[in-house]
């Protein structure tokens, strides 16, 4: 880099310093070196690129700065100052009274439970929760009510169909946990502050996800036993935990981490253009679950089973 660009980069590092507020200086530089290394490689990709250019596309201080502290788990900050604190704990008040008046409407006015025979669709208090009384799947939303946090909290399930030998999902940037399911049953639990769809579509034997509104996400998913699922996303960091089911991902940048189950045989087809693949060792029974993965840049981590 020249003069001038190091110039820049620094005031760019300085700005995120800025914005992650009183979170310890260690984690300030854990955060710092790793927006540094995406600079850095980014240059390496496109070494003519203008620089002003390049900070742009990697994103804005402050948002940068949220989105590693999001992935990392800490709060993230978006108000300071004893004036606007207070403001905002007026603003709250405000809220909540009106949020009051509206319930009280709403639990007046609204019927409790409807229910359409045809299609075998129960809906309570206006489809706020929905449930189909055929397949047993249901679908709600709640937001987090911590203000610090601005995270908005999505769950929900959905009882798989013996044709349904698939759930596909579509994404830009998420930390995903994958679990086996006791039963039938997917479900995921999720946070995100970002405002998208999450409602799953039915598509032949497919269940899938189309996430790729959302601009952050972080989810556990539990997927029923000897099920495929199927991964397509920017950038993640994935953590698959004795999983009985088949995989395959494909992620341009990211980790991906595979705790085995000690009683499963697995058979594994892992690809990383720019990265590093731990040891894995396939089993020589054809009736394995599958795992494929593929990652332009990143990881592929083998955890041992305990």
């Amino acid at each position: 880099m020249s003069f001038m660009q190091n110039d820049k980069v620094s005031s760019y590092l300085a700005l995120v310093r800025k914005h992650l507020g009183s979170v310890p200086t260690n984690i300030q530089d854990e955060i710092l070196q790793a927006v540094e290394e995406k600079i850095n490689y980014k240059l390496e990709l496109h070494p003519q690129m203008n620089m002003d250019k390049l900070l742009f596309s990697i994103g804005s201080p402050k948002n940068v700065a949220q989105r590693e502290l999001f992935e990392r788990g800490h709060k993230v900050s978006s108000i300071g100052g004893t004036f606007v604190k207070w403001f905002t704990l007026s603003f709250l008040t405000l809220m909540v009274t009106f949020a009051l008046l509206a319930f009280f409407v709403f639990k007046n006015f609204t019927p409790f439970l409807d229910i359409d025979a045809k299609t075998g669709r129960v809906s309570f208090f206006g489809g706020a929760l929905e449930m189909n009384q055929f397949d047993g799947s249901f679908y709600f939303e709640t937001s987090s009510s911590d203000p610090q946090q601005d995270f908005v909290q999505i769950s929900g399930s959905k009882t798989l169909l013996d044709t349904d030998k698939k759930i596909a999902l579509a994404f830009r940037k998420s930390q995903f946990n994958f679990e086996t399911s006791e039963d039938s049953t997917l479900s995921w639990n999720c946070k995100t502050q970002g405002i998208g769809s999450f409602q799953p579509q039915q598509k032949d034997a497919a269940v899938t996800f189309d996430l790729k509104s959302f601009e952050v996400l972080s989810c556990d998913w539990k997927i029923p036993e000897g099920r495929e699922i199927d991964l397509e996303g920017s950038f993640a960091s994935i953590r698959f935990q004795k999983p009985l089911f088949h995989i395959k991902s494909q992620l341009n940048r990211g980790t991906i981490k595979v705790l085995p189950d000690k009683n499963a045989d697995y058979q594994y087809d892992l690809s990383v253009l720019n990265g590093i693949i731990g040891e894995f060792q396939n089993s020589p029974n054809q009736s394995s679950y599958q795992i494929q993965a593929t990652v332009n840049s990143g990881k592929i981590d083998f955890v041992e089973p305990f």
